[in-house]
């Protein structure tokens, strides 16, 4: 992922946010008659350990969100990927990470769509791969994480939504004998369970 592309994707989050802080003044009977919420997404997830050797992983997550004030939430996301055999190496690949943050969402007047952006930080746990540091290769690591992205759902009914997309720029650092740091992008779609 270029220098560039990531500073599209963040401008794009910062342009939603801005745009979100102003139209969550509105009042959005769902989001305050519902303020937690529960999403199950399916995961993929472009990985770039080292320029030119890109694979994808696939997974799952959930995040519960709770609504602070009008449009602004605190979420906590926790997602699991699995890759194997990478690039035909034999080598596979688990990550489990936990991430919490804000988030911004807006909903236009009479419509079923709500778009949100979130800014998320936390940790990723790699396991049963190989992870190599000063010339040792272990089994497991855990590196720093920083998530930013959006999406949007569509309310089914008061209660029900589509995740219709969420795209997420991820950021980690787990070794790989190179930068020890990692590029990825994160695709994901699902269900919404608001309750009370």
């Amino acid at each position: 992922m270029t220098a560039k592309w990531r500073l599209q994707l963040f401008a794009g989050a910062i342009a939603l946010a801005s745009i979100a802080a102003p139209a969550s003044a509105q009042k959005h009977p769902m989001q305050l008659q519902y303020p937690v919420s529960v999403a199950v997404t399916y995961d993929a997830m472009q990985a770039n350990p080292i320029s030119g050797h890109s694979f994808w992983l696939q997974g799952g997550s959930v995040q519960i969100a709770g609504r602070l004030y009008r449009g602004l939430s605190a979420v906590a996301d926790v997602s699991g990927e699995h890759a194997g055999n990478i690039n035909s190496t034999g080598v596979d690949l688990n990550l489990i990470t936990a991430t919490f943050g804000p988030r911004l969402a807006v909903s236009p007047r009479g419509s079923r769509w709500q778009f949100f952006g979130h800014a998320l930080g936390g940790v990723t746990n790699g396991f049963d791969g190989v992870f190599p540091t000063a010339g040792v290769a272990s089994e497991t690591a855990k590196g720093a994480t920083v998530k930013l992205g959006g999406g949007a759902d569509c309310n089914l009914n008061k209660r029900l939504a589509a995740r219709v997309f969420e795209v997420d720029w991820l950021h980690t650092g787990l070794p790989n004998g190179a930068s020890n740091v990692q590029e990825n992008m994160r695709i994901g779609a699902g269900l919404v369970v608001r309750f009370r």
